[in-house]
């Protein structure tokens, strides 16, 4: 773990390739193992800093390693639907899951940038609250499925942003 978070990106890049060598050979429950410890981790970082992207890459090339049944597992222990648990979605690609997970986790990942959008409107469009608007829509520039779905969202948004009186 220490070489996953160590500075040096190269050396960092081959401890991530010798860990998802290890998961992969590994059993299943290994492997599921492996990607909740990582996503717990990635759900502490508090700052981009490079341990976090080091751990987001481990986790993103983890997610693509496990069986179906163990990303449900991955979507029960950190819900995408939380806010506390964006973090860990921020670095996980759809396309990682199974067509059996991939529409609840990109559905509740949506859901939480409307409602967001939602709650930023009804309070009246107040700067204060654009972090919260940011952070639940951030999620979705990471994944090509999640941009084109949030796009959408965010379309419908902007004509009525740029025409609102904002309040601090």
């Amino acid at each position: 773990m220490d070489t996953v978070l160590q500075t040096d990106t190269q050396t960092a890049l081959l401890a991530t390739d010798v860990w998802c060598f290890t998961a992969r050979y590994g059993t299943a429950e290994l492997c599921l193992h492996h990607v909740l410890l990582v996503a717990q981790l990635v759900k502490s970082c508090t700052a981009e800093c490079h341990q976090s992207v080091h751990l987001g890459l481990l986790l993103k090339r983890l997610v693509f390693l496990m069986t179906p049944d163990h990303q449900m597992e991955l979507v029960r222990s950190f819900p995408p639907s939380e806010v506390e648990n964006l973090p860990v979605w921020r670095h996980v690609l759809l396309r990682a899951f199974s067509q059996d997970a991939r529409p609840s986790v990109e559905a509740d990942i949506v859901g939480l940038a409307q409602k967001a959008l939602t709650d930023w409107q009804n309070g009246g469009y107040k700067l204060g609250q654009v972090d919260k608007v940011v952070r639940a829509t951030s999620v979705c520039t990471g994944d090509v499925i999640l941009t084109s779905r949030c796009s959408l969202l965010t379309s419908r948004w902007w004509p009525v942003v740029l025409t609102s009186s904002y309040q601090t």
